[in-house]
Parts: C-alpha cells; sequence; structure tokens
C-alpha cells in the first residue's frame, strides 16, 4: 500500500502539513513559495469553462464507462439500482502555482480525480444511484489560505461551474429523485448549493439526502440558512444531510471545527456513542493495490468530531497522511466505504417507499 500513500501524499502536500506543524512565518513562507499563484486572481486568466452538454466536462456518467463503476468484488451483488441519481462534487486535486482554478482535459489534477477519487469516493453511490461526477475549475488548494482575497475569487468561480453542472445535471436526469454527495472542497460547495439551490425550493422535496462529507458545518448558523434541511439523526431519513469529520487521538492540526455538526457514519446517529470496529462493514484503499478490509475501525462522535480507533488490519500501512499524524481527512469516505454506500441504497429506498 505505499504506493498509494505516495500518490495521496504528495511533495507539496507534505509542505503544507510542515506549514502546520511549524507555525508561524517559517511555516507560512514555506507553503507559499511552493503552492501559491505567483499573480493576484484578477491578473490571471482562468481556464476555459466547461461545457456540461458534452459527456468529456464530466469524471462519471452513467452511460459513459468510468472508474465510479467501480464495485470491491466483496460488495457485488445482483440487486438492480433505484431509479434514482446522485451528484457528486469532487475534493480538491489541484495544488499548483501556475493559477487560482484548475484547468480541465489531461491535467495531473484531473488524473487524481479520475485514479483516486472515482473509485474510492464516488463509486460508494453505484449501489443506489446513476453517478453524475462533474469536473469543475477547482480552486487551488492555496485558496484556503486567503479566503479574504484571491482565494475567495476561485472558490466563487469554482462553485459556479458546478452550479451550472448541477443544471445540466437536473435536465439529464429529469423529475426524479437524487442524492447529493462531495468531500472537501466539495463539500463546502454542496453546502453552498443545499444553502442556494434546494432550501425552500421544490427540489428539497426530490432530495434524498446530501452527504457534504470532510467539512465544518456549525449546525446554528447552517439552520439559520437552511431550516427545512436538517441534520440526519438515523438511518433512513431523508430531506436531510450528513457530514463528519475523522481524526484520531493524535491529531493536533486542523482539530479546530467549532461545534461542527458529526454523524457517525457507521451508526447514522449524532449520539456519543462508540460503534466497534468489528461492526465497520468495510474500509476501503484504493491504488496499486486496491483492497477491502472488514473490521478496520471504530468510529465515536466526540462533540464536533469522529474519533476514529486505532486501525486493526494493515489496510493503510505506509500511507502518508496529507494532514498530519492521526488527521484522516483523506480516509472520511474510505474508512467507511460500506457502511456509506448500504447508508444511500437504504435511505434510497426507504425515500421510494413512502410514494
Amino acid at each position: 500500500m505505499k504506493k498509494w500513500g505516495v500518490r495521496i501524499g504528495t511533495v507539496l502536500l507534505i509542505l503544507v502539513i510542515l506549514g502546520f506543524v511549524f507555525k508561524g512565518k517559517i511555516g507560512y513562507a514555506l507553503i507559499k513559495s511552493n503552492i501559491a499563484p505567483t499573480q493576484s486572481f484578477a491578473n490571471i486568466t482562468p481556464p476555459p469553462a466547461p461545457d456540461y452538454s458534452t459527456d468529456t466536462s464530466w469524471a462519471a456518467l452513467p452511460q459513459t464507462e468510468d472508474k465510479a463503476d467501480f464495485t470491491p468484488e466483496e460488495l457485488a451483488t445482483n440487486d438492480a439500482p433505484h431509479d434514482a441519481a446522485v451528484f457528486f462534487i469532487h475534493p480538491t486535486t489541484y495544488f499548483s502555482k501556475l493559477g487560482w482554478n484548475a484547468p480541465l482535459g489531461g491535467s495531473e489534477a484531473n488524473t487524481r480525480i479520475d485514479d483516486l477519487v472515482m473509485p474510492g469516493q464516488a463509486s460508494v453511490f453505484n449501489l443506489c444511484c446513476d453517478i453524475y461526477a462533474p469536473y469543475y475549475r477547482q480552486a487551488t488548494l492555496w485558496s484556503y489560505w486567503v479566503l479574504e482575497k484571491s482565494g475567495q475569487d476561485a472558490l466563487d468561480l469554482a462553485y459556479g461551474d458546478v452550479e451550472r453542472a448541477f443544471d445540466a445535471f437536473l435536465m439529464r436526469i429529469g423529475s426524479r429523485p437524487f442524492v447529493l454527495a462531495g468531500h472537501s472542497q466539495g463539500g463546502h460547495h454542496l453546502e453552498t448549493l443545499l444553502i442556494n439551490r434546494i432550501s425552500g425550493t421544490e427540489l428539497r422535496e426530490r432530495m434524498i439526502a446530501a452527504y457534504p462529507i470532510g467539512i465544518a458545518i456549525n449546525p446554528v448558523t447552517f439552520a439559520e440558512k437552511a431550516p427545512d434541511i436538517p441534520v440526519c439523526t438515523s438511518a433512513t431519513q431523508a430531506g436531510c444531510f450528513v457530514t463528519w469529520n475523522s481524526r484520531g487521538e493524535k491529531s493536533d492540526i486542523w482539530n479546530d471545527l467549532h461545534g461542527a455538526v458529526c454523524v457517525n457514519p457507521l451508526s447514522w446517529t449524532t449520539d456519543y456513542t462508540e460503534v466497534k470496529a468489528k461492526q465497520n462493514p468495510g474500509s476501503l484503499a484504493v491504488g496499486e493495490q486496491t483492497r477491502l478490509d472488514t473490521g478496520v475501525t471504530s468510529a465515536q462522535c466526540l462533540e464536533d468530531r469522529l474519533l476514529v480507533g486505532e486501525f486493526q488490519t494493515d489496510i493503510y500501512t505506509g500511507l502518508k497522511l496529507s494532514w498530519g499524524a492521526d488527521n484522516f481527512h483523506v480516509l472520511d469516505y474510505g474508512l467507511f466505504y460500506a457502511s456509506i454506500r448500504q447508508n444511500a441504497a437504504d435511505r434510497v429506498q426507504a425515500y421510494q417507499a413512502k410514494d
């Protein structure tokens, strides 16, 4: 699994880790020199916008062969999928200093989406739904350090693509119900989409559930903006959202989640009950050796974070964690792959049973 870890923990991300660990001017200067664009957002021409009427602007579509079609052998089933669709927004895979937003078409960032994100995250929904996953001009990682400046402009441009892709998604699926999902930057864009496009509209009734995973959502602030989209508190509740941020006991960076929502992905509740590792139906590693193991780790919501227990197998041996020791951000989906997969199918089935 070492090669898999290396692919996630790139040199640039290691520099980001050092910036967090060695906080202050030296750490900031180190990461800035390696991933910060050399010009402001206003002085860089963004890449051409994707055309979502064409299949090439999508990382996954139901009519194309792509890596979101991947299913671990252990989870293969003959069950027919339910008549639902998922709109999946990928996380940040662009770390370049060449621009504020990622270009599309053959880029290294897109290769990471195709080879890692589609099989490792988006594929979790292929039991319940047809998968629609757009490429978009994602904001570069450095954007999160300068949100008051060019970073926010870059994120706004990325969200504009996501919203246009969502409109194209709605055209493609007709009147079918849908699931919304994302991770990290994709989760942030999904949170905005829930507020701007779902809450208070007829689309709210068609939304089975939302999975904006790996972001800190303040429940009070979100409820003020989207009062009709509650936190999910049971495994088959509809019209709600789930999220969590996976951390171990040793995590000491990006640990300040400010009362964020935590839904346990093994119990699908918000209480503080620990679910033991033996009840985890499957964790996934994707890379040179793709592997699914059961009983890998426990999970327990502790206020604003999901406490992940010590791994019980060697599935992630050699993994270079992008955000430091015991910060399992890159594994928010992988650690609970089989549980998420079954939960999405259960929510779709429960939603459709009400009709």
